[in-house]
């Protein structure tokens, strides 16, 4: 093993800068993909870097009747229906604390939940005990709108990937539905926001 090591060193050393600063970067990309945190950091610096900017619309799923009788509770306990939320357009947020995607375009969400929270009512939902998110706020400084679900969640609104965006406009019409990470402060992002006003 320790020839084995001595013998990259040389190799490494007989290499010109630039291929000894490419080793280096590669080296220090495999071992922040390694690490949980590592991973969030590079998804939050693939996330700001512009490839995820793009707002996707979908063919406009009206919810029904029984979607909007959806059961939910606050992060207090207390019972609210979907459609008691829709006097605004509403930004439904899946997600999990254990999730790295999720976790990268938390601190989006946060830019875009301070900038547009008197217009648009957001839900962040997740199936985790309320401690661990409360932790999880409190250590990372989010103050987002926090629920639990009740009852299934409807067809229209499920999905198995976390994270997941739902955007429902003011005619209870569901005018996005995203899986992943995305830049939800970006300019485009806030236009399609604005645009549902």
């Amino acid at each position: 093993m320790i020839k084995y090591v001595k013998k990259k060193i040389e190799n490494f050393k007989k290499k010109s800068l630039v291929g000894q600063i490419g080793d280096v970067f590669f080296l220090l990309l495999i071992i922040m993909f390694l690490m949980p945190n590592g991973r969030v950091m590079m998804q939050r610096t693939m996330l700001y870097s512009g490839l995820f900017n793009k707002t996707v619309t979908t063919d406009n799923i009206l919810l029904t009747a029984k979607d909007l009788t959806w059961q939910l509770e606050d992060f207090d306990g207390k019972p609210i229906q979907l459609e008691e939320l829709t006097d605004k357009p509403v930004f439904l947020n899946f997600w999990a604390t254990w999730c790295p995607p999720c976790r990268a375009e938390m601190p989006s969400i946060t830019e875009l939940y301070k900038l547009k929270k008197e217009e648009v009512n957001f839900v962040f939902i997740s199936n985790e005990p309320k401690e661990k998110i409360a932790a999880f706020m409190n250590k990372n400084g989010y103050d987002l709108p926090l629920y639990f679900a009740r009852t299934q969640t409807p067809e229209a609104l499920y999905s198995t990937t976390l994270p997941t965006t739902v955007v429902i406009d003011k005619n209870n019409t569901i005018v996005h539905k995203s899986n992943g990470m995305h830049h939800w402060s970006s300019d485009a992002s806030i236009a399609f926001i604005e645009d549902l006003q």
